[in-house]
């Protein structure tokens, strides 16, 4: 078989593969690499940025007197998904009071302080409530642990809020009830009931949106642009029985 390539205005076809390559790189093969590269040097900065608001939340708990005492029960990381902020209970120091989303006051000081600060930087944020396995008893009718710990995360947005972070900063307020634990081998486990802000890096906010776009019911189509047959089968589909709108009934015999 011949290998031989034939030039044509500048473009190269390769009689095998039938591949196409540019003698020269397409028009917007430029341009579309310099978004890339500003796309890449905008996330890295936003991580640094989560970074460094990691360490200004670790200097102000161990600045404010009033935080010192519970430092052991925040929790920070940086993830891909952004920075994680987990405020855990502790034995004998529950965030909320018992079977309740009421924050303990000093719980409240907490988020007051960090609303504070996680309102300087734009990215948004998502508010998640955790408890542990232990079964909830109530006299509320159908009220399980999911309820309490979507519950517990609005308590945490109101508290946010007030301590000074923009409302609109609030992406998504979920409750997971005992579904994704702290402590992996203890399901009971006091720290498995906590609350998790995550401060949403700019690539996971794009993956979110773009998770968005692709579950998103498609519309249909309007009736009026469907085929004559296909709107028939419809009418007939919905009133089995009667005959096609194109054709007449007969009379009926009496």
């Amino acid at each position: 078989a011949s290998t031989s390539v034939i030039d044509l205005r500048g473009t190269s076809m390769d009689m095998i593969s039938g591949k196409i390559e540019y003698a020269e790189d397409p028009p917007n093969a430029s341009k579309r690499e310099e978004i890339e590269q500003k796309d890449e040097d905008a996330e890295r900065l936003d991580m640094e940025r989560l970074e460094e608001l990691e360490g200004e939340l670790i200097q102000a708990i161990e600045r404010d007197q009033t935080l010192q005492p519970f430092k052991e029960q925040i929790k920070l990381d940086v993830t891909t998904e952004g920075l994680r902020i987990q405020i855990v209970d502790k034995k004998n120091r529950p965030m909320f009071d018992s079977a309740s989303e009421v924050l303990k006051s000093y719980t409240a000081k907490i988020l007051y302080r960090i609303g504070k600060v996680i309102n300087k930087v734009p990215n948004d944020i998502v508010i998640s409530g955790h408890t542990d396995s232990a079964r909830f008893y109530a006299d509320i009718e159908d009220y399980s642990n999911w309820e309490l710990s979507a519950d517990r995360a609005n308590a945490t947005r109101r508290a946010l809020i007030k301590g000074g972070m923009s409302p609109k900063k609030v992406a998504k307020v979920i409750g997971v009830a005992d579904s994704d634990p702290f402590n992996k081998t203890d399901p009971m486990h006091y720290s498995n009931r906590r609350i998790t802000i995550v401060v949403l890096s700019k690539t996971a906010k794009r993956n979110a949106a773009n998770l968005a776009k692709k579950t998103k019911t498609p519309s249909k189509a309007p009736f009026k642009n469907l085929p004559q047959e296909t709107r028939e089968q419809i009418r007939l589909d919905k009133a089995p029985g009667l005959p096609p709108p194109s054709q007449k009934s007969s009379p009926i015999q009496r």
